[in-house]
């Protein structure tokens, strides 16, 4: 069996938004030190984890999504951070994310493409619904999710920012004692208007 890279494909927001973010999760990151906070830097949207795959698999998806873009026409868009939230609630948190407005319309069209491709290349279809968020931090003990840290959420403004979405990127995940370690395989322009 040949080398197998966990991947997935997202939406990046761009640099200078990552660093706000950035900056503001180091800040909420002393209010509660024990949960699994993403870097700053890693922030992304998730359009479809691919797990361990191939590198054969990997070379069709390159091959063919340019493809299923071009054929729907899936064109640039903006979104925007619009609030913080936590799955399920925040009486019992297991992710703390950032919601996203903007053309959420045309981010579903991507994520349709995306899946409908996904789906065709025999990987299993989502079984929920899209929901598009930025996972912030993962929470495996709700007791770890202070007093202080909800209080931060509900009483100060997030940071906004808005961003163009002019690709889709194709992302290596590398599992490390601190956390995952992302870096870019490949990224898939969508069509400018």
């Amino acid at each position: 069996m040949g080398e197998r890279t966990r991947s997935f494909l997202c939406i990046e927001p761009e640099p200078a938004l990552r660093a706000t973010l950035k900056s503001w999760l180091d800040s909420l990151r002393g209010l509660a030190p024990r949960l699994k906070w993403v870097q700053g830097d890693a922030v992304h949207l998730t359009l479809k984890f691919l797990g361990e795959q191939p590198q054969e698999k990997l070379t069709e998806m390159r091959n063919l999504l340019p493809e299923a873009l071009a054929a729907k026409a899936i064109r640039s868009f903006y979104l925007e951070l619009s609030g913080v939230g936590a799955f399920p609630n925040y009486r019992l948190p297991r992710v703390l994310w950032m919601d996203l407005a903007g053309e959420t319309d045309a981010l579903c069209d991507l994520w349709r493409t995306v899946e409908g491709l996904a789906t065709r290349m025999g990987f299993p279809p989502e079984p929920r619904p899209f929901r598009p968020h930025l996972t912030l931090a993962r929470i495996k003990d709700p007791g770890d999710f202070s007093l202080a840290l909800a209080r931060t959420l509900t009483e100060s403004d997030p940071p906004g920012g808005r961003w163009r979405v002019s690709c889709v990127t194709l992302m290596k995940s590398e599992l490390r004692a601190g956390g995952p370690q992302y870096s870019p395989l490949a990224t898939f322009p969508l069509y400018r208007v």
